[in-house]
């Protein structure tokens, strides 16, 4: 024992120490390494922090109420300042192959509707008149297989119901079904009416119109000459007109004419006037249809609309230039004439003028929509005019270029209110966002908990003996 006691002083007291002197820049770079953690820890934070918000942001279901303070609304609704295209690829609202049904709205008990909108082939677009939230829907018997580029949709003057064309098709012609449906949007209720051409062969409705009172419902359409699995194809010579009898049935007569360029008026007696080329036709339930001529030379019509006294009709012409005509109905020899408020407006030269109704005041409302020339961008408007041209007042500023638009017209004189815009459901594009966020989320909290992780293990390291 001794011995070795010997030998370990003896060790001790012979070896050479070693002297080891530090650096002179080396607590100089100890400290800027410290910083350089530092700012990068810092950094990182503010990153994480940042891309929580953005997801946050990003990932805001539709319908959320935003945190800005909502408007004031009049009692029964107003229609909106814009009405705001969806900002997703056409393809994830369009009905059929590629239809994703959690972007659409299927249950149509909605409410009270101000402004219903469609786009080519497109779901229907409707904005709810309490607080202007916009909803995509999925009508009952529609699909991407159309044969009109697009569906032609009436809101009734209250925004209460909506008629739209419906159609079922069968492997063969006999057993496609097709014609018009009313919504109740209260109810969410659909009663659909079955229509037959005079060769038995299903109609493709493509006008629709309310009378100013919303009780009577008159259509144009075209008898299908093949409509199933194989194609479609149309006669296009002769139209189809009706609207629903005393009984609540169809009545229709057969037309010369093709509706595209035709334009149908729904009267609160019951009558249908149909404007096409250049006759008018009137017609009575029980009755043969009666023409006259009305112009001078034939006319591409867009949509027509009568006066809540049934003495005036209005009718917008297909061609641009924002044309609108006027035809006094209670003058058997009245003809056609220039509409005295027709104008172009917000330089939209190319322009086609819609008259969609009468509001109570008996102000026109007319929709200003631009041509395809205008790009897909371009943004049509809503106006109301009076009779004789002097007082125009903006309701509604559309974007993107509509198919057809329809209003509650009994809204009119209300002033439109500045909705929040909407969030609309994710896209393709949005979910693959989402993902890179969450994962650049994951990246910065792992690089950030990365030290800690270390320092923990070295500390353990330490103690163990």
């Amino acid at each position: 024992m001794n011995d070795l006691k010997t030998s370990l002083r003896d060790l001790a007291e012979n070896t050479p120490v070693a002297s080891a002197r530090p650096a002179a820049d080396l607590w100089a770079r100890g400290r800027k390494a410290r910083r350089t953690e530092r700012a990068a820890r810092l950094a990182a934070a503010l990153a994480v922090v940042a891309l929580l918000v953005t997801l946050g942001a990003v990932a805001r279901p539709l319908g959320d109420p935003l945190p800005a303070d909502q408007p004031t609304v009049p009692r029964g609704g107003a229609l909106p300042a814009v009405v705001h295209a969806p900002t997703y690829p056409a393809r994830d609202w369009m009905p059929g192959a590629q239809f994703d049904e959690k972007k659409l709205v299927t249950d149509l008990a909605v409410g009270r509707v101000s402004v219903a909108v469609s786009r080519g082939r497109n779901a229907p677009l409707l904005v709810r008149a309490d607080d202007g939230k916009h909803l995509l829907v999925q009508l009952p018997d529609t699909d991407a297989f159309n044969p009109n580029e697009g569906s032609f949709l009436a809101l009734r003057p209250d925004g209460r119901a909506l008629a739209y064309p419906w159609w079922r098709r069968g492997e063969t012609t006999a057993e496609t079904e097709a014609g018009v449906g009313v919504v109740d949007l209260l109810t969410g209720e659909v009663e659909q009416y079955t229509l037959r051409g005079r060769n038995d062969r299903p109609v493709s409705v493509q006008k629709i119109s309310w009378s100013p009172d919303g009780t009577r419902l008159a259509w144009l359409g075209d008898e299908a000459v093949q409509w199933d699995e194989g194609g479609t194809s149309f006669r296009g010579q002769v139209q189809s007109a009706g609207t629903l009898g005393a009984d609540g049935e169809p009545v229709t007569w057969d037309l010369p004419g093709h509706p595209e360029s035709s334009a149908v008026a729904a009267t609160s007696t019951g009558l249908v006037q149909v404007l096409s080329q250049r006759r008018l036709w009137t017609l009575v339930e029980g009755r043969e249809a009666a023409g006259r001529r009305v112009a001078e030379a034939r006319q591409s019509w867009t949509t027509a609309v009568v006066s809540r006294d049934g003495t005036l009709l209005t009718a917008g012409r297909a061609d641009p230039g924002t044309v609108l005509a006027t035809l006094a109905l209670d003058d058997p020899t009245a003809r056609l004439r220039r509409a005295p408020w027709n104008s172009t407006a917000n330089g939209l030269i190319d322009a086609t003028v819609v008259p969609l109704g009468q509001s109570a005041m008996d102000t026109f409302v007319v929709a200003v929509l631009p041509s395809a020339l205008a790009g897909a961008d371009a943004s049509g408007h809503l106006e109301t005019r009076s009779a004789d041209g002097r007082t125009r007042s903006d309701l509604t500023l559309f974007e993107g270029a509509p198919t057809t638009i329809s209003v509650a017209t009994q809204l009119a004189d209300v002033p439109s209110v500045a909705f929040p815009a909407p969030d609309w459901p994710y896209s393709d594009e949005r979910k693959v966002v989402l993902v890179l966020l969450a994962l650049g989320v994951v990246v910065a909290v792992a690089w950030l908990v990365r030290p800690l992780v270390r320092r923990r293990r070295e500390r353990r390291a330490a103690l163990l003996p």
